[in-house]
């Protein structure tokens, strides 16, 4: 719910930004699509998720893309609250809890947002390709996102 809270908030109170990405390790269920290597990523702008993907190619840190679909969005649906943060069906966790996030992002922001599911990369125990061994997350990929903006 803190991360829920962090997406309001910017909305709210920070008047200009061209991005909203979130970065977090929800569930893992990426992991089971993508193995430990690959971000996974879900949004709603078929154009963001281009540029990211062309700095994924450059930086050396893979990223897959999750669809949106409607029948897993039916799944956060209640009878209590206005929908519920996670689904007693597992499956498409991953796109489960993106679509949980995405509810926190108003219309105007849509194409503005993406979410990075880190699971998989978050941690390594061992070197491969660019990354090193340890904490990675995407940090190679987002500089030379920003800097890819610059041109």
């Amino acid at each position: 719910m803190v991360l829920a809270d962090c997406l309001h908030y910017v909305q709210e109170n920070i008047e200009e930004f061209d991005y909203i990405f979130d970065l977090a390790t929800l569930t893992r269920a990426s992991i089971g699509a993508f193995g430990g290597y690959t971000t996974a990523v879900m949004g709603y702008s078929e154009k963001l998720k281009k540029k990211i993907l062309k700095a994924s190619k450059e930086s050396g840190e893979l990223v897959g893309f999750l669809p949106f679909n409607d029948y897993l969005e039916k799944l956060l649906e209640s009878q209590i609250a206005d929908f519920v943060n996670t689904s007693p069906n597992k499956n498409g966790a991953a796109i489960t809890a993106s679509l949980f996030l995405s509810k926190f992002i108003k219309s105007k922001n849509k194409k503005k947002w993406l979410y990075f599911d880190i699971a998989g990369p978050f941690y390594r125990k061992e070197v491969w390709a660019y990354p090193s061994y340890g904490a990675t997350g995407v940090v190679r990929l987002l500089l030379k996102f920003m800097e890819d903006l610059k041109k």
